[in-house]
């Protein structure tokens, strides 16, 4: 990540960043009326839980989806 200057940012230095901005963000909320956040973002860790859609992975079920959709468009047409 490159920042305004130019210079190279670190992962280190843009998760902190990040987590700066969530917090300043929570503090800008706290004197709204409403609910807080269920579990505060930093107690949070950030996982993945499933490997990312290899290229046409649910392109059956995407035009599987999309035909039906037509298909009921045309039916209400009729």
């Amino acid at each position: 990540m490159r920042t305004t200057s130019g210079a190279s940012a670190s992962s280190a230095e843009v998760s902190q960043v990040s987590a700066s901005l969530v917090k300043s963000a929570v503090a800008a909320g706290a004197g709204r009326r409403g609910r807080p956040p269920p579990i505060p973002p930093d107690r949070t860790p950030a996982t993945t839980r499933r490997h990312p859609p290899v290229i046409g992975e649910h392109t059956d079920e995407v035009l599987a989806e999309i035909r039906r959709a037509r298909e009921r468009e045309r039916e209400r047409d009729q």
